[in-house]
């Protein structure tokens, strides 16, 4: 029942300065144990003895998906891709991203969906966004073109020129 599990939705409240957010998957041999963390990183590192004052609000579970100025992953599909014998190990992978971001484009903006892997390959042909009229959102295609791996980390989001539209969609594929 993952898709029950509790998301958190960070809400900063002060003046936080330039930084980022760092997110860290810590290995783990059980599922049961938790083991992702995310913390904030000033883009200065603070000197010993000086305080830093960071103020922010959490909502957790499905709630706060309204708060989220930016699109969120709604669902994913894999299934089998290529057309030939030599391509049978591609994997097709089909992400629908909706949010608010996205509704307030036309369906003929120009949508770029940016993905990286680990390992294997993603033929750049393969990577298609299509607006989805019954979601109001952006459905997602590629393939990976795994090679020996036996693990492929994947991420994906959506961006309109500079402007980042989604958050970054992340995947383990395992070989089976």
């Amino acid at each position: 029942m993952y898709h029950r599990r509790p998301s958190a939705w960070v809400e900063v409240l002060n003046e936080w300065g330039k930084g980022a957010v760092e997110l860290v998957e810590i290995p783990t041999d059980a599922e049961r144990n938790d083991n992702i963390v995310a913390f904030w990183v000033p883009e200065e590192p603070p000197q010993a003895g000086s305080e830093l004052n960071f103020e922010y609000r959490l909502a957790f579970g499905a709630d706060y998906l309204g708060q989220v100025p930016g699109a969120h992953t709604q669902t994913t599909r894999i299934g089998g891709g290529g057309t030939d014998s030599r391509e049978n190990k591609a994997r097709k992978f089909m992400i629908d991203f909706v949010g608010k971001s996205l509704e307030k484009l036309s369906p003929e903006t120009p949508v770029e969906a940016v993905v990286s892997n680990s390992a294997g390959e993603i033929p750049p042909a393969t990577i298609i966004v299509l607006y989805n009229p019954y979601t109001q959102g952006r459905r997602v295609f590629f393939e990976l073109l795994p090679h020996d791996e036996v693990e492929v980390e994947l991420r994906c989001f959506l961006r309109s020129g500079n402007h980042v539209l989604s958050e970054t969609w992340s995947y383990q594929w395992f070989k089976k």
